[in-house]
């Protein structure tokens, strides 16, 4: 498989409707190459549940666009643990002109908390008490232990460059209680 990579790929694109163009070939042609040592690097985030909290990073973190056109770049984010929510933010689009750098703010809001040490030391269970005198018609059903909570929320940032470079930060976050207990009422 290796002597397939880097080579050109014929992709043939069939534009809808069909019947108004003719299809068109698409040639694809790129290879993986491993992180040199170094590129990655590790953000560290601690917030409370339902807090922001940021960080600034300079862009590029090794030196400034050589170029002598400005870079527009996409920063990809995702959050990793859990997943299937959005935990980390950062601009859709940043712009790194000729020669310089950029500042890239990345916030971290949790809408839930890690694993705390008293979680560790106390996992809680609603099954009943053994030797309880209630009947057992009176008594709940038992119920499974609560599922602990991730010990940290982890996440990823990729930023690519056009001169080939490609920039990826881990990001590990600590959510603790809310600072400040709010109460909603509905009238």
């Amino acid at each position: 498989r290796e002597a397939e990579q880097g080579k050109p790929k014929r992709i043939r694109c069939h534009v809808e409707p069909n019947y108004q163009q003719d299809p068109v070939e698409l040639i694809v042609q790129g290879r993986g190459i491993e992180q040199p040592e170094g590129a990655v690097r590790t953000l560290e985030f601690s917030a409370g549940v339902r807090e922001k909290t940021t960080q600034e990073i300079m862009f590029p973190p090794d030196g400034k666009n050589t170029s002598s056109q400005p870079w527009k770049l996409n920063p990809v984010m995702k959050t990793e643990v859990p997943s299937g929510v959005d935990y980390w933010f950062c601009p859709g689009e940043i712009t790194v002109p000729p020669g310089g750098q950029v500042s890239l703010e990345i916030a971290y809001r949790p809408l839930t908390m890690t694993l705390q040490d008293e979680d560790r030391a106390h996992p809680e269970t609603d099954a009943p008490e053994e030797g309880s005198a209630a009947p057992p018609t009176a008594r709940k059903p038992p119920k499974r232990p609560r599922e602990l909570r991730p010990e940290r929320h982890s996440g990823k940032i990729f930023v690519a460059t056009p001169n080939g470079n490609a920039y990826v930060w881990n990001l590990v976050g600590k959510s603790s209680a809310p600072s400040k207990v709010q109460r909603v009422e509905a009238t």
